[in-house]
């Protein structure tokens, strides 16, 4: 396929998860309101449908025999997620809300940095994979016992109440906004590399920024009402991240071992991830001003891996 119908295509396929990403808000906020689902732990739950496509990559690169490609895509989603798509979308709307509760935010951000702990020695070995597994389901407790406090408790779903039907189209239209994701990575990374990109700078921004879509899409839609959706969606896909890299570790037939430049890359990523909680405990939103931090440790995020690479 040519440049120009790459571009093309590129477009409609953004334009498609744009309505899409309509779709699943909609659903989202309907089934909430009727199951009596706290905004945030909604957001949580929806975080987690939105991260098929680092699921997919995953599994792809663990039987390829390639899972440094999903561990540096987990690692520069999450800062895709926090320095740039959290970022744009506080500077855009000025004011951000985060969450009244504060217990399962420390918590999660916690979990967020004990990827860059455990692999301080340069690798994640079996032992570092299950202590990513537990603290994965140790956060969503807390974050569920959070919510629990202020009155949500896990409903009974009646099959007259149009639940079952709202859950099926979420699924669907999740589903199709990975698919369409997919598309667009395999579209942009030939594209990008034709331009004469560096291939970590396509790994970090195209690929990351890539399989972020439906959250980007997501939290764009959702942003236009002023709850903690669009915080709560991302943060749900980010927690997934390190869950999945455990899972990683898990398959692979010997630890995942590091490059001599991860430490400072990670230690880029430890403050991008510090940064977004130490803003969402402060104020409970986010203003532009830490939108703009955020967004300028993203750069320096990238610039950096590139000149490690």
């Amino acid at each position: 396929m040519g440049s120009a119908l790459s571009v093309i295509a590129i477009v409609l396929l953004f334009l498609l998860i744009g309505r899409l990403a309509g779709v699943v808000v909609s659903r989202a906020r309907a089934l909430g309101t009727r199951l009596g689902i706290g905004t945030f732990f909604l957001g949580v739950l929806l975080g987690l449908f939105t991260s098929a496509p680092e699921a997919a990559i995953a599994i792809n690169a663990a039987a390829a025999q390639a899972p440094s490609l999903s561990a540096g895509n987990l690692i520069g989603g999450t800062a895709v997620l926090f320095g740039l798509i959290a970022a744009l979308l506080a500077i855009r709307a000025g004011k951000l809300p985060v969450h009244e509760g504060i217990s399962g935010l420390a918590a999660a951000g916690a979990y967020l940095l004990l990827p860059v702990i455990l692999a301080l020695d340069g690798s994640l070995s079996l032992v570092d994979a299950l202590a990513l597994g537990a603290g994965y389901f140790g956060v969503l407790v807390l974050v569920y016992g959070a919510s629990r406090r202020q009155g949500f408790a896990l409903p009974h779903v009646r099959l007259t109440d149009g639940s079952p039907r709202d859950i099926l189209v979420l699924i669907a239209a999740t589903a199709a906004i990975a698919l369409c994701a997919a598309a667009v990575v395999r579209l942009t990374v030939p594209l990008a590399a034709a331009f004469g990109i560096p291939e970590l700078v396509i790994g970090i921004v195209a690929y990351s920024l890539g399989t972020n879509l439906p959250e980007l899409m997501i939290a764009a839609r959702a942003s236009k009402r002023p709850d903690a959706l669009p915080v709560a969606t991302l943060l749900g896909s980010a927690l997934a991240n390190p869950f999945m890299l455990g899972l990683l570790a898990l398959s692979a037939d010997r630890p995942l071992e590091f490059h001599d430049g991860f430490r400072a890359v990670a230690a880029l990523y430890a403050a991008i991830v510090a940064l977004f909680f130490v803003f969402a405990r402060s104020g409970r939103r986010f203003h532009r001003g830490e939108g703009i931090a955020l967004f300028a440790l993203y750069v320096a995020f990238v610039l950096f891996a590139s000149r490690v690479s």
